[in-house]
């Protein structure tokens, strides 16, 4: 019921929400002023991703672990988009536990 309408909403949140379970369409993070996708589908695609926020939650990294011949590749890229508008401790992490 929250992914839907966490998916589906298109307007400012009072938080920018960093959340997986939801493969992005691209297979790469998707990164809106209010919400940051992170699952690339690591079970299909052989990548999984992870977001490194600074201490003062200004810059994004996304890391990169990805399977090739029987390796694993990590790699670092800088997120395109900048956090520096937004006041601080405004990042909250969503994620489902089932049991």
């Amino acid at each position: 019921m929250i992914r839907e309408g966490l998916l589906d909403h298109d307007g400012p949140l009072p938080r920018v929400i960093v959340h997986g379970h939801t493969v992005t369409k691209s297979l790469m993070p998707e990164v809106s002023p209010w919400r940051i996708a992170i699952d690339t589908g690591a079970y299909g695609s052989g990548q999984l991703t992870c977001l490194a926020v600074s201490e003062d939650e200004r810059n994004l990294h996304f890391i990169f672990a990805k399977t090739e011949g029987g390796c694993i590749q990590i790699e670092r890229q800088v997120a395109a988009y900048s956090m520096s508008s937004l006041p601080l401790r405004q990042i909250a992490f969503c994620w489902a536990h089932r049991h």
